[in-house]
């Protein structure tokens, strides 16, 4: 993919604040590449004034306007009913536990498992699971159409996957689940400077987690 645009340049600004080292040596995985085509040839028919007012604009209206006072909300819900993307008005308690669970999912998670999540069950599946696993290498034992070979490393495998049942164990946990959101700032008196920070360290925690193994226990 030849585009002229500072590509390296916009995606080394996103990892500003970040520990991630971007460069031209850098390997990106592209899914629109006809869309980035595209892009490269109709950028420069415009000033870049003018692109950045738009891309400003554009995010503005898709995060901030249904936060204003109801006429504002009210004609953005006119717009889109209009397009036939929404046929029913959200009140605002629904989007405010919408935004709040997108950006910190984790600790919404955390409190509904405290108060709704029958534990017990948990428990009872997980053993259950792992009773069929060890039940599956048992299996392999007499499986004659088996190499050894191909029967260790389907063992192997057994044992290294993951359960996930119900909720990752350290949901309980309130402390390490505080300290994941240790860096989330709460202004009081200020929702829109609490907004943009909150939205500002959700997209530092993604790219930061481009460069890190996966972690297997969330």
């Amino acid at each position: 993919l030849c585009i002229t645009f500072a590509a390296v340049a916009i995606f080394a600004r996103f990892q500003n604040g970040t520990q991630i080292q971007f460069d031209d040596n850098a390997e990106v995985v592209v899914y629109g590449v006809e869309f980035l085509r595209r892009l490269d040839k109709l950028l420069p028919e415009f000033e870049k004034r003018r692109v950045v007012n738009y891309l400003e604009w554009c995010w503005f209206f898709k995060t901030m306007l249904r936060d204003l006072p109801d006429p504002f909300a009210l004609t953005i819900f006119k717009f889109y009913k209009t397009l036939n993307l929404m046929n029913v008005q959200k009140v605002r308690w629904h989007g405010c536990v919408t935004r709040i669970n997108s950006l910190m999912p984790m600790a919404t998670s955390s409190i509904y498992v405290k108060h709704h999540f029958d534990h017990e069950a948990k428990k009872q599946v997980e053993e259950m699971i792992s009773l069929i696993m060890e039940a599956f290498v048992d299996l392999l034992v007499s499986e004659d159409w088996l190499t050894e070979e191909t029967k260790e490393f389907a063992k192997q495998k057994v044992r290294t996957m993951k359960q996930k049942i119900g909720y990752p164990d350290y949901l309980n946990d309130s402390k390490s689940v505080d300290h994941e959101y240790r860096l989330f700032k709460v202004y009081d008196g200020g929702y829109y400077k609490t907004k943009f920070q909150f939205y500002e360290q959700y997209q530092r925690d993604v790219l930061e987690r481009i460069a890190q193994p996966v972690d297997r226990e969330r």
